[in-house]
């Protein structure tokens, strides 16, 4: 089964593409921000390390992990390690997790799919580009990047700087990837350039 790697800079709209892949060309998605986001609740494999890490300020009230408290805590100028000591246990998790299911997906013979997609951020960091057959690119332009943002999500523009500061520069994903898509203006044209690289067909 083909496997492709779907990468791009936060405000990319790279999970707006993957939507659209599993939707309209029956593929397989491995979301790892989800994953991720699974995998730190209360009970599962990351929550106890992170909460020893990151102190119980970092909880809601029904304890379960607050994820702005975790962001503005570890994104904090004067809390840098932080960062690699969040990243190291949820990584680590994820890409195991990955793994997983990558091999349980080709080895299933009741799995339909057409190909599985793993979208990441981090797809390099993390080594998980080398499960994929070829590396898609999301691009969106620095200013485009803050608007979305900002309108989306709230984001300031000091807190996305923050988070690109921590990824991959757009020079180094694009020398890393096979495909680029643009995504800086109507997001029809860049599913009709998704389409473009599909000989799979569409959905019937």
């Amino acid at each position: 089964m083909r496997v492709i790697g779907l990468t791009g800079l936060v405000g990319s709209g790279k999970s707006g593409i993957a939507d659209y892949l599993e939707a309209t060309y029956n593929a397989c998605i491995l979301k790892t921000d989800l994953i991720a986001a699974e995998l730190q609740m209360k009970g599962n494999e990351c929550y106890d390390s992170l909460v020893d890490l990151l102190g119980t300020g970092c909880l809601r009230d029904d304890g379960e992990l607050d994820r702005g408290k975790v962001a503005d805590v570890i994104f904090d100028k004067e809390n840098l390690t932080l960062l690699s000591d969040v990243n190291g246990i949820v990584h680590n998790a994820v890409i195991k997790y990955v793994k997983k299911q990558v091999d349980f997906l080709k080895n299933d013979p009741k799995n339909t799919c057409n190909f599985l997609v793993i979208e990441s951020a981090l797809l390099f960091d993390s080594g998980l580009n080398n499960l994929c057959d070829e590396c898609w690119y999301v691009y969106v332009s620095y200013e485009n990047r803050l608007d979305r943002l900002n309108r989306s999500r709230g984001y300031s523009k000091e807190k996305t700087d923050s988070i690109l500061k921590n990824q991959l520069s757009d020079f180094e994903m694009r020398g890393l990837c096979d495909i680029i898509i643009d995504n800086d203006g109507d997001f029809f044209d860049t599913l009709a350039a998704v389409d473009d690289l599909l000989p799979e067909g569409k959905r019937q």
